[in-house]
């Protein structure tokens, strides 16, 4: 009798892990999806700090109010990770310190043909990076808004 009851649930596990399966993997491209964001902020954080040291450091090398100091910011930043050239949006805006007000208008690559903000050692440089949020699981999109870092250093 029982032998005759085990025959009837031979294929009960199989249609269960079929019913099972779509959602399972559902949840693990999830949490891919949420790793690669995850790792994205990563690498934007590293890269507009590296931009900003460049920036703060290296700007008064080049003659003020030239591209030179924003461009060789953004090259910088662009190295520590290629896949971020196409996407990235950077800003960048020097304040006087300690009145906290801005030395002039701020130089995006929006706009790469402005001229780059003065500066002035003891300033406060400001570089922001955007990138946008790229949240697509099985073509279903969750929106998400951009992943902006912002870094300060003081120009030397």
């Amino acid at each position: 009798m029982n032998r005759r009851r085990r025959s009837h649930d031979s294929g009960q596990s199989l249609v269960e892990f079929a019913l099972v399966l779509p959602f399972l993997l559902l949840v693990l491209v999830g949490i891919f999806k949420v790793g690669t964001i995850y790792l994205n902020d990563i690498q934007v954080t590293n890269a507009v700090d590296v931009g900003a040291r460049e920036f703060a450091v290296n700007g008064l090398l080049s003659s003020q109010g030239q591209l030179v100091p924003c461009t060789d910011a953004v090259n910088s930043m662009h190295a520590v990770d290629a896949s971020l050239t196409s996407n990235l949006t950077v800003s960048i805006q020097t304040t006087s310190e300690p009145s906290g007000l801005p030395d002039g208008p701020s130089w995006s690559t929006a706009a790469p043909t402005a001229p780059c903000p003065t500066q002035t050692p003891g300033d406060k440089a400001t570089v922001t990076g955007i990138v946008p949020c790229d949240l697509t699981v099985l073509d279903v999109t969750i929106p998400c808004g951009p992943i902006t870092v912002t870094a300060n250093e003081y120009v030397q």
